[in-house]
């Protein structure tokens, strides 16, 4: 049994250090708002700033994967659940986690169209419009969460076109299935320290959710995506994906304001890039990440400057996806139109040394 989970760590670890992308099709929802059976690679993602009633400011950050491995000694497809969550303690700037690689075996991990529940976790989808989520891990007592999110009325923001998002010009074997659904109304409970305590009225959280089919070729790429919410009504999404070590970064981006969503390619002038003002280094996994970051462009008027709310919130995730990546909250400031913005975010950081 040690030997088989050994492999399964090593199959995700190249899993999730690529995705190379296929078979898409048009999105459509409620269809897919659950996970897909005919897909190898798929997250559905939640992470949001919250003040708790105590008027103490965290974020969260839980991830639900779905992924198809093919184990060689069988020579049959296996399925494997892991979840990845995280309370950031930003009055205190302290960071928690817990993470599962659940398994079907058991009844320990299932899904259909309104429930994915993969052992003390778990995302409700409602029929009128909002979802359930909850984390209760059994590995630490520190952190959990219980929250409603009236999904409905959000902001419904497809990236690509209508869904179908290219992550490379390079190489354009690189596409998924992907949509964000932003300023998600929020309200519930979260735990930490093992204390519970409600969140303030007028919280919002963001959701991203994509699928795609993976191969086992690579193992070299990596990226840089952040999700942005700024006080003039606006939301993006930017991502920086390098195939491999020797190619170059390209910058994808989607925006929606007004009910309109524009999507950007990396032919436009969008910008998403490191400022190189300051790194951090991991103690943990001595991986070195850029913490400053720009997110700009001349068409759209717009220069922001990304900081992040506080530096260790590292998620090492070896034992159960193999990889370390940085997840955590930041904040932002800049202009937009000539005037003024500040925001919040999340920003995730995969494939540094």
């Amino acid at each position: 049994m040690k030997l088989m989970f050994k492999n399964y760590f090593l199959y995700l670890c190249f899993l999730f250090a690529l995705i190379s992308f296929y078979s898409v099709s048009a999105i459509s929802l409620p269809k897919d708002q659950s996970f897909h059976n005919d897909y190898d690679l798929e997250w559905i993602y939640f992470v949001g700033h919250y003040t708790l009633e105590n008027k103490q400011e965290v974020g969260m950050e839980l991830s639900f994967f779905r992924a198809k491995i093919l184990d060689k000694k069988s020579k049959s497809n296996l399925v494997v659940y892991p979840v990845h969550f995280a309370i950031s303690d930003f009055s205190n700037k302290k960071h928690y986690s817990s993470q599962i690689l659940g398994r079907s075996i058991g009844g320990l991990a299932s899904f259909d169209q309104n429930t994915i529940r993969i052992e003390n976790f778990m995302i409700e989808m409602k029929s009128d419009g909002s979802y359930h989520i909850s984390a209760k891990p059994k590995d630490s007592s520190m952190i959990a969460v219980d929250l409603q999110l009236s999904v409905n009325l959000g902001n419904k923001l497809y990236h690509g076109d209508k869904g179908l998002s290219i992550k490379s010009l390079l190489d354009p074997n690189f596409r998924s299935n992907y949509y964000s659904i932003t300023r998600i109304p929020t309200k519930g409970s979260i735990s930490l320290k093992g204390k519970s305590y409600k969140i303030a009225p007028n919280q919002i959280s963001w959701l991203d959710h994509e699928w795609s089919m993976a191969g086992l070729s690579d193992k070299e790429n990596s990226w840089d995506w952040i999700g942005l919410s700024l006080d003039d009504g606006s939301d993006w999404m930017a991502f920086r994906f390098r195939k491999d070590k020797s190619s170059q970064s390209e910058t994808f981006a989607s925006k929606f304001v007004n009910g309109k969503i524009l999507t950007y390619d990396p032919s436009s002038d969008i910008i998403f890039e490191p400022n190189g003002l300051k790194t951090w280094r991991s103690s943990s996994t001595q991986k070195t990440y850029p913490m400053e970051w720009n997110l700009s462009s001349s068409s759209e008027d717009l220069n922001l400057i990304i900081k992040p709310i506080f530096e260790e919130q590292e998620f090492d995730a070896r034992v159960s996806t193999g990889l370390a990546y940085w997840e955590g909250g930041v904040l932002v400031q800049g202009t937009r139109n000539g005037k003024k913005v500040n925001g919040k975010g999340y920003l995730e950081l995969k494939g540094y040394k």
